[in-house]
């Protein structure tokens, strides 16, 4: 509720005239004298003695002989007498002298609603004396009167209120709320329709039932009563059925058994330590209970509904029923109650005229009005409900997160950002590139006169590998599909590559293309499966390619890294048999810890099952946020070929170097550059495949595995934790927070993603706070 969302009316009657004191805001306050009409009072106890001519039976209190005549229709009589009532009641309450009022709150109203339109405003009033406040007051048409766009609800307090408020209870963690029930006196009752109705709450509290049985004592009785209100485990709710009776002096009597009644000032104590440990509201189901409201609302509780005058056995079953209906869809106690009145006004009228005017509810205006939290699956399930427009665009950022090309966008501009940011902060690797690239680019091929390099030449292929072989290069990879003979050329290759490996320290690693579960690569004319590797170069330019079953296909990347660290490690293969085999195998049989990371990597199970759905879910991905020039180091083949100084610890690798005949199976072997390599250099115009498995070899190098959490997974994770402060003790201090540590794990992001190597998405996941935590805090700035 909030406090600039309220007004409150205080009504005092002063021999013939009534002061209204209207407050509101911060502090603004209106008072007006308005005669009293002396017909008034009058008309209500016309009313009062045909309302209690036509319920004279099954009363829940005791009712003095007015002795006067029956009329012959109860019914007719009654209604009329209500007419009567409220005409004259809305005929002074809508009179000239008042209008300033009235004006008053159209103006505060019309500001509140273009803050928001959505929320109700309430109106809190107090009368004084208590014939004044016996007035039917919740039949003001003030809604009608000003022509306010928003619902006002009226609300009681009293004149004295001396003890501080229930301060809510969070339930969410506690368990159920907690409702004590008593039943007081049946003689001439049926508390059944009450029963049944309150186990209806049995999903979503906690009931205690107490009543008087005969094989008790009225003295246990008492005690039993005094000791169930004071119970250490506190309650929520206090619910009494039976007669009771206003008695000023004594703040209200219970009938609580057969020719024995309580008072409230009797049992006071009980339910002070009941309000300190939570009670916060009393619903008293019999009659005349404007003493008993007063009193309970002056002892702490936030609300007490009562009904002012006598009412029927069968009308408050009725109440009852349709009350906890509400109260149980989650609505707070004044909209029950408010929904009930409306039930009898419009649909029980015929059977029970004049009902809906008894019921009142009283309330403290600091207060939140009292609603049954939910607990448990419910209390779970009810976090998570959102709005029509919340559904909607939250459904769509989800929906979105799952489309792959949004996806690749998102990771696109989010390895820019951790581009920036590791220049700004200086976070750039200064060790040496582990990979020399050998780019056959289109320089290369004019010098040597290559006029159609697709297929290249294998001669030229030879000469290059001849050269590397006298730079001692001790792993050489080979980004070219040689999958179809090429005649002299493939003898010239296969000598250039069997005089290399003489040397003892040169290996090979050729290209393969993956075909379902097989690999195509080199052909035997050019060299045995037992003398090089080959692994897949079907690859995306934007996740690393993970191995899964290397003993039928292997990526490119990963076989060079592999390769390079065991020939680091002087692991010695055996000189026959399947070289990718003896790879794998002295992999695992080799105790080194360079190559930890190298034997445990395999897809993750739930990027296995993401692939059912095209999902890439925790798959490493390419990290472009290095520069280049910390991955590889880029050399021109003809410059190769020119080169005297022998390569020492790199890994080489020969590829293209971008020219436009490049690629395989009629597709280029070029991609447009990622945004974070044109960050690095503004000249980039593509991404050569060559290049995508320099930065592969690189991570596998260097254990550089940088795992990208789906944006899916941390938009339900932003609602969920929204969703969750909504319901804390603190929820407002918690939603503020929540907003600040939004900002700061955008920047702890940026540096997880260097430290802890965890790309943590930022957009999506952003997007859907906000969507959820704007109207939270809307919300809360309303039950302030």
């Amino acid at each position: 509720m909030g406090h600039d969302r309220i007004f409150r009316l205080k009504v005092d009657r002063i021999e013939r005239n009534c002061r209204f004191e209207l407050t509101w805001g911060q502090g603004q306050q209106i008072k007006i004298d308005a005669a009293y009409p002396a017909t008034l009072t009058q008309s209500y106890q016309a009313w009062q003695r045909a309302y209690i001519r036509y319920y004279q039976t099954r009363i829940r209190g005791r009712i003095v002989d007015q002795g006067s005549l029956m009329p012959i229709d109860p019914h007719a009589h009654l209604v009329q007498s209500e007419t009567k009532l409220l005409t004259e009641l809305r005929t002074w309450l809508g009179s000239e002298p008042l209008s300033a009022i009235r004006k008053t709150l159209a103006t505060a109203i019309k500001q509140w609603v273009q803050q928001d339109a959505t929320q109700p405003i309430d109106l809190f009033l107090t009368c004084s004396p208590l014939e004044l406040e016996r007035l039917p007051w919740e039949a003001w048409e003030l809604e009608t009167e000003i022509a306010s766009p928003v619902s006002i609800r009226l609300t009681r307090t009293p004149v004295s209120i001396r003890s501080n408020h229930v301060i809510p209870r969070d339930r969410y963690r506690k368990g159920g709320a907690r409702i004590l029930a008593i039943f007081g006196d049946r003689t001439g009752l049926d508390f059944q329709n009450d029963i049944t109705a309150l186990h209806s709450l049995s999903a979503l509290a906690e009931i205690k039932m107490m009543a008087w049985q005969e094989d008790r004592s009225i003295e246990q009785h008492k005690t039993d009563i005094c000791q169930g209100i004071s119970d250490p485990k506190g309650w929520d709710i206090l619910f009494f059925a039976g007669h009771s009776e206003e008695n000023a002096a004594m703040g209200g009597e219970l009938a609580i058994a057969p020719r024995t009644t309580i008072s409230l000032r009797e049992i006071e104590p009980y339910l002070r330590t009941a309000q300190a440990k939570g009670l916060q509201f009393a619903l008293f189901n019999s009659c005349s209970g404007l003493s008993i409201a007063n009193t309970l609302i002056d002892l702490g509780l936030n609300q007490v509904a009562i009904m002012r005058e006598p009412i029927q056995n069968s009308v408050a079953q009725v109440f009852l029923v349709k009350f906890l209906q509400v109260l149980a869809q989650g609505k707070d106690v004044n909209d029950a109650l408010r929904e009930t009145c409306q039930l009898l006004k419009d649909s029980k009228s015929l059977v029970y005229p004049s009902a809906y005017l008894i019921p009142s509810l009283f309330g403290r205006p600091e207060a939140q009005f009292y609603k049954i939290a939910p607990f448990g699956w419910r209390a779970y399930g009810r976090r998570w409900r959102f709005n029509r427009q919340q559904a909607i665009a939250l459904s769509s950022l989800a929906l979105l997160s799952l489309l792959p090309p949004i996806q690749e966008f998102l990771l696109d501009r989010r390895t820019l950002i951790q581009a920036i940011y590791r220049e700004l902060t200086h976070q750039i690797p200064q060790n040496p590139p582990p990979v020399l690239l050998v780019s056959i680019d289109r320089d290369s091929l004019d010098r040597e006169k290559i006029s159609q390099p697709n297929p290249l030449n294998r001669q030229y292929l030879a000469k290059i590998i001849d050269r590397l072989s006298l730079l001692d290069a001790r792993g050489i990879g080979v980004d070219y599909l040689l999958d179809r003979p090429q005649g002299e050329n493939d003898r010239i290759l296969a000598q250039s590559i069997q005089n290399a490996s003489k040397k003892g320290d040169t290996s090979f690693i050729f290209a393969a293309k993956r075909e379902g579960t097989q690999e195509i690569g080199i052909i035997p004319d050019i060299a045995s499966l037992n003398a090089v590797l080959q692994g897949s170069v079907t690859f995306s330019p934007i996740y690393l390619a993970v191995p899964e079953n290397c003993a039928q296909i292997c990526p490119f990347g990963y076989l060079i890294a592999v390769h390079h660290v065991l020939s680091t490690a002087s692991v010695q293969l055996p000189p026959q048999g399947d070289r990718r085999t003896q790879i794998l195998k002295a992999l695992h049989q080799t105790d080194d810890p360079s190559l930890h990371l190298l034997r445990r990597v395999s897809i993750h199970p739930i990027a296995q099952i993401g692939e059912y759905f095209q999902q890439r879910w925790l798959q490493p991905i390419v990290d472009f946020s290095l520069p280049p020039e910390t991955v590889y180091h880029t050399l021109p083949a003809w410059q190769l070929l020119n080169r005297r100084n022998p390569i020492e610890g790199q890994v080489v690798l020969i590829a293209s170097g971008g020219y436009v005949e490049a690629g395989i199976d009629g597709g280029k072997d070029y991609f447009d550059p990622p945004s974070a390599i044109v960050f690095w250099n503004l000249a980039a115009s593509k991404l050569t495949g060559g290049e995508a498995h320099a930065y592969m070899i690189h991570h596998w190098l260097t254990q550089h595995i940088v795992i990208p959490i789906p944006d899916l997974w941390l938009i339900l994770v932003a609602v969920g934790i929204v969703k969750a402060l909504e319901t804390s003790a603190q929820s407002k201090r918690s939603m503020h927070l929540a907003i600040s540590t939004n900002i700061l794990y955008l920047l702890i992001s940026l540096q997880a993603y260097i430290t802890l190597k965890i790309l943590l998405p930022w957009f999506l996941p952003s997007l859907a706070f906000w969507l959820t935590v704007l109207p939270a805090l809307r919300k809360l700035s309303h039950e302030r």
